[in-house]
C-alpha cells in the first residue's frame, strides 16, 4: 500500500512540475523549460532517498528496496517521459516533427 501511494505522489508532483513549465514557457518569449525531465532527476534523488532510508533506517533488503525502486520510480518518470516527449513534439518546429 506505501508504493502505490508514493507512485500517487509522484504522479501528482509529476503534474505540478508540468503545469509550472507551461507557466514558465508561457511567460516567456523564447527558451523552453522541459518539466518532465526536470522531475525525473528531482524524483530519482527522492526515490534514491525514500529507498537510502526504508534500507538503513528500518533493515529492509537491498533486494526488496532495488524492486520496489522500479516500481516507484519507474512509474512516474516513465509517464513524465512520455508526456515530456509529446509536448516536446507539439512545440518543435513544423520541420523537426516527423
Amino acid at each position: 500500500m506505501r508504493t502505490l501511494i508514493i507512485v500517487a505522489i509522484g504522479m501528482a508532483v509529476m503534474l505540478l512540475f508540468l503545469i509550472a513549465a507551461h507557466f514558465v514557457n508561457k511567460s516567456r518569449g523564447a527558451g523552453f523549460t522541459d518539466g518532465g525531465r526536470l522531475f525525473i532527476w528531482f524524483w530519482l534523488v527522492v526515490t534514491l532517498l525514500n529507498g537510502a532510508y526504508g534500507f538503513f533506517a528500518h533493515g529492509i533488503s537491498l533486494l526488496v528496496e532495488l524492486m520496489v525502486f522500479v516500481i516507484v520510480f519507474g512509474a512516474p518518470a516513465g509517464a513524465a517521459w512520455y508526456l515530456s516527449r509529446m509536448i516536446r513534439r507539439r512545440h518543435a518546429p513544423p520541420a523537426l516533427k516527423s
